[in-house]
């Protein structure tokens, strides 16, 4: 699982590197291109969010669109780090485009009768619920 985390503070951000480090966990370096690479040093410096693979143990800075939308909050990381909290199950959705074609998305959240979707082919919508299908077909009955 990838972690988005945006820690200001420079104690929390070196207490929580350290205490990464001291569980095996490693700094992304890119064999093609050293910009991409990532240290203790780096990390604290850039205050680009924070990447942390739990799976492959990797530790990276990332500025993208994904990351800005996807924040865990500390507590929550520490949590899925001792295994007592595990994400919830998406739900896989279609859309309807304005141009006829037919959009692939998962629901992050639901609030006052909205989708917040993140579709597959990048980027996010916030659509009414009765605008959203579970399957192609019932989405394809509807254009």
């Amino acid at each position: 699982m990838v972690c988005y985390m945006e820690i200001r503070e420079t104690g929390i951000k070196e207490r929580l590197l350290e205490y990464l480090e001291d569980r095996d966990f490693t700094y992304y370096s890119c064999p093609f291109n050293e910009a991409f690479s990532c240290n203790h040093k780096s990390v604290m410096k850039s205050d680009d969010i924070l990447s942390i693979d739990t799976d492959s143990k990797l530790i990276r800075t990332t500025a993208t669109y994904t990351a800005r939308h996807s924040l865990m909050n500390l507590k929550t990381f520490i949590d899925v780090l001792n295994k007592k909290w595990e994400p919830r199950e998406r739900k896989t959705v279609y859309l309807n485009c304005s141009t006829g074609t037919i959009r692939k998305g998962e629901v992050v959240n639901s609030k006052d009768g909205y989708y917040i979707v993140r579709l597959s082919d990048g980027g996010m919508a916030r659509i009414r619920q009765d605008r959203v299908y579970d399957s192609v077909i019932e989405a394809e009955r509807h254009i």
